[in-house]
């Protein structure tokens, strides 16, 4: 995630491969930027609760 704080962009790095989203979102379209933020949340859940990631149960 970077923001300048009116411009959000996304990208994602698995091993050694960077895809970048295209879309760039601005906080004059809150609910497209909000959406785009939990999908991430989302999808880093995801991935907690199959054991993946950095995020180790205790």
């Amino acid at each position: 995630i970077v923001s300048n704080g009116i411009t959000w962009e996304f990208g994602r790095l698995k091993a050694d491969t960077f895809a970048k989203d295209t879309q760039i979102y601005t906080i004059r379209e809150l609910a497209k930027l909000m959406a785009a933020i939990n999908y991430i949340f989302h999808h880093c859940y995801l991935e907690t609760e199959r054991g993946g990631g950095l995020v180790k149960r205790f």
